[in-house]
């Protein structure tokens, strides 16, 4: 027996998937989501910018934040650099 005869045997086996079948997994998947966005709110506390008005924040990484560049906006971290008397980095 050759393998595509395998294969076809289990596609004709394998339960299909219905309309309905797909919207249920898709709007459980969006329940999901939700929740996980209503979590992080509940529990994450605004960030103040500079005019003392909340900014927008990244749920994955509520640190970093959108800086311009010369050429786009990209999501980045707002870098220090500390340096000594002889103008070497000593920490960032």
């Amino acid at each position: 027996m050759t393998i595509l005869t395998e294969h076809r045997g289990e596609d004709k086996e394998a339960p299909v998937e219905t309309e309905t079948d797909r919207r249920e997994k898709h709007l459980k998947n969006l329940r999901r989501k939700s929740e996980k966005i209503k979590r992080w709110l509940s529990n994450s506390e605004d960030r103040i910018g500079k005019s003392d008005k909340p900014v927008k924040s990244n749920m994955t990484d509520n640190e970093s934040a959108k800086r311009a560049s010369s050429h786009e906006v990209i999501q980045d971290y707002k870098g220090i650099a500390t340096a000594d008397a002889r103008i070497i980095i000593v920490g960032a």
